[in-house]
């Protein structure tokens, strides 16, 4: 049976300005970066050009990268340096930072505020006078990363979208397809997956005690993420360990669309809950079946309650606003295909397994 085992990811930033006599020294910790993998993002800048053969990539998207990192890398070249939204977005999910500064440069006051914070224990500022000092602190970081935070092997794939998409068919046919291949598959839905989380999957959906005992929106929310924590505890965490393809129905990104923009609730506290659940873990690779919902939810089967659930029996505008925070979490999440829903099972079973089948080869040897 085939393992798989991860390609390292890293992520680097250089100054927004383009500090032009900086350039060198961000190719050389690049280089050395792709010595244990390849970089994600090689994101130096508004004034750099493309002559200088460093990749130029300041699109917002771009910054999304920096979540499927295993380490961030920043240039503080000046003082008004970049790689602080990145820094900011790593350290909240506890992820590891190195900021490099040529000796006598000045950095902005914030990036050593944060540096001091006791919230930011992964994140540090590293002086360098020369060229191969700062390869030598790259190799050393690079290092200590991944002996600290060993990778884990295996790919977590995910098939998203509202009720009725098809997403449930769509996944059985993508794991018969890896199996066929050799893989070791696991697979599970969310909410659910294990014992306890698919009692609270039935908390959730059920509606018999709708009128006396009405869910609150964060006992929902709370449910969701207990859910969903004993799930990567048990299962998902194990199976990606082993080097195996975890496949889901259903992620934390259900939780941003339907309660984040569904219900209304802060995206910022979710992502935080979400963070919490998973610890830090996110989907490698993530098909999001774009399905009016008209449409999706005249095919809803009914086969858990025998009618619809909570979510289903929502009025039409709750399932607009969910659809709307899917295309939220297409545009904002990494390695993430929006796609739109068509008749027809082969149809778009055929474009995802080619879509899984390239990713999986560029980023995942066979061990």
């Amino acid at each position: 049976m085939k393992k798989l085992q991860r390609i390292i990811n890293w992520y680097f930033s250089g100054s927004i300005v383009g500090a032009r006599e900086y350039l060198e020294d961000y190719r050389s910790a690049i280089n050395v970066l792709k010595e244990t993998g390849k970089v994600l993002s090689e994101h130096v800048g508004y004034g750099c050009e493309r002559s200088s053969g460093v990749q130029v990539n300041v699109a917002l998207r771009d910054n999304a990268w920096v979540d499927s990192a295993n380490g961030l890398i920043i240039h503080l070249g000046d003082a008004t340096t970049g790689g602080g939204a990145e820094a900011a977005r790593k350290i909240i999910a506890n992820g590891h930072v190195l900021g490099l500064q040529p000796k006598n440069a000045k950095v902005s006051t914030y990036m050593t505020d944060w540096v001091q914070s006791k919230t930011a224990p992964n994140f540090s500022i590293v002086v360098y006078e020369n060229k191969e000092q700062l390869e030598n602190i790259v190799r050393e970081f690079a290092s200590k990363v991944l002996q600290q935070h060993p990778p884990l092997a295996g790919a977590y794939i995910v098939l998203e979208g509202g009720d009725g998409s098809g997403k449930t068919t769509q996944r059985w046919q993508l794991i018969k397809h890896l199996r066929e291949q050799g893989y070791d598959v696991e697979e599970a839905r969310e909410p659910g997956g294990t014992v306890r989380a698919e009692s609270i999957r039935t908390i959730l959906q059920d509606t018999e005690f709708e009128k006396s005992d009405k869910l609150d929106s964060f006992s929902e929310l709370f449910l969701f993420e207990a859910a969903r924590s004993q799930l990567f505890a048990r299962k998902i965490i194990p199976a990606l360990e082993r080097g195996a393809i975890f496949a889901s129905d259903r992620c934390f990104w259900s939780t941003i669309a339907y309660q984040g923009f569904g219900r209304g609730m802060n995206i910022s506290t979710i992502d935080v809950l979400n963070n919490i659940a998973t610890k830090s873990i996110k989907p490698d690779y993530g098909i999001i079946i774009d399905v009016p919902p008209e449409v999706g939810l005249a095919k809803i089967t009914k086969v858990e309650f025998g009618k619809a659930d909570r979510f289903e029996q929502e009025k039409i505008d709750f399932h607009h606003r969910v659809l709307e925070g899917y295309r939220f979490v297409a545009a904002r999440e990494p390695n993430t295909v929006l796609l739109q829903y068509v008749d027809g099972i082969e149809n778009m079973q055929a474009t995802i397994r080619e879509k899984v089948d390239d990713f999986l080869k560029e980023n995942f040897k066979e061990v």
